[in-house]
């Protein structure tokens, strides 16, 4: 969360989306339930989690997030909102 936390910092606003490999594969479900709210809780609008998350992890994101998960993988290209060569505030 720490990452999610100094982003929105840095930024001066929410996250939307967050992806990448979430390192969640030896947490506890209710770990990974409780990451998923505290994501929620900071405006996590989508996530896009790979396979370092850990595949019991990832299904409860698809569970929690439904289709705002971001299919995500190696080679796959990601067109996000913004205007081209625009730095975000």
């Amino acid at each position: 969360m720490a990452i999610v936390r100094r982003a929105m910092d840095l930024r001066g606003g929410p996250v939307r989306l967050v992806v990448g490999g979430l390192q969640l594969g030896t947490k506890s479900d209710a770990e990974v339930r409780a990451i998923i709210a505290e994501l929620r809780h900071l405006g996590v609008r989508s996530v896009g989690a790979t396979h370092c998350t850990g595949e019991e992890a990832i299904a409860a994101f698809a569970a929690a997030y439904g289709a705002d998960v971001v299919s995500v993988g190696v080679g796959r290209v990601l067109a996000v909102g913004g205007e081209v060569g625009r730095r975000a505030p």
